[in-house]
């Protein structure tokens, strides 16, 4: 089941709004022949947020989620936590009730990914893609970011020898996907790769809702394979 929360949110510079409040305060200072106060500026600037508001230009965004009514699992098109739990606060209200919290595995992700590449092991149908990004967990918190480099090289395993943490692991699924796994589980710059876009080759670009409708189906059961396959090895 498809769900979007679409949002519009206001455009107002704050330049705006000063130069409105000092113009209003620099007249009702001269009427008075004495300075506003803290308090009563900040009530005039709050008056006049209201006034320009429907005057502001709106952009509105949309973020989209899936339920998987099987697996019972809710998957959201963010990786901004702030952002998912927005989308399912408003399902709550709809619905009255969502007893649903963030996946959270059960042991040390980052002490389980650090030891995947420390000793090249990683449990099938996955490998490494070429991402890693390590961290130390002193009170510098040094940070190694690597792109397009082999994870399992002497450099990566230097920084892991030297107490950095693997934080952001680069992986790829079943030849069909490849991502990006944080320490909280978070699954993130997903690409599915040709062997999964060749199946709605098929349906004509022309055909907006059907080529829609073979996408979302062919996402869907790709990424709730994933996710269970995800959660065996990590949790």
């Amino acid at each position: 089941m498809l769900v979007c929360l679409k949002t519009e949110e206001k455009i107002l510079p704050s330049s705006v709004i000063k130069e409105a409040l000092d113009e209003k305060v620099q007249l009702i200072e001269a009427e008075r022949g004495q300075k506003v106060g803290k308090k009563e500026k900040q009530t005039i600037k709050e008056e006049i947020t209201q006034q320009l508001l429907p005057k502001a230009f709106s952009r509105n965004s949309r973020l989209y989620a899936y339920i998987n009514v099987t697996d019972q699992f809710i998957v959201v098109n963010s990786s901004s936590a702030n952002k998912a739990e927005n989308l399912l606060s408003f399902m709550r209200q709809c619905l009255g009730t969502l007893p649903v919290l963030p996946f959270k595995p059960e042991g040390d992700l980052m002490a389980t990914m650090t030891l995947w590449v420390q000793k090249d092991q990683l449990p099938a149908p996955f490998e490494f893609a070429q991402d890693i990004e390590l961290k130390a967990l002193d009170e510098e918190a040094a940070v190694a970011k690597l792109k397009n480099h082999n994870v399992t090289e002497e450099e990566v395993q230097l920084h892991i020898s030297n107490g950095k943490f693997v934080t952001k692991l680069g992986l790829v699924w079943s030849e069909k996907s490849k991502f990006v796994l944080n320490e909280e589980a978070v699954i993130k710059q997903i690409k599915f790769l040709d062997i999964v876009k060749e199946q709605t080759e098929d349906v004509p670009n022309e055909d907006k809702l059907a080529k829609f409708d073979a996408d979302y189906a062919i996402m869907t059961g790709e990424l709730n394979q994933l996710i269970l396959e995800l959660e065996k090895v990590i949790v």
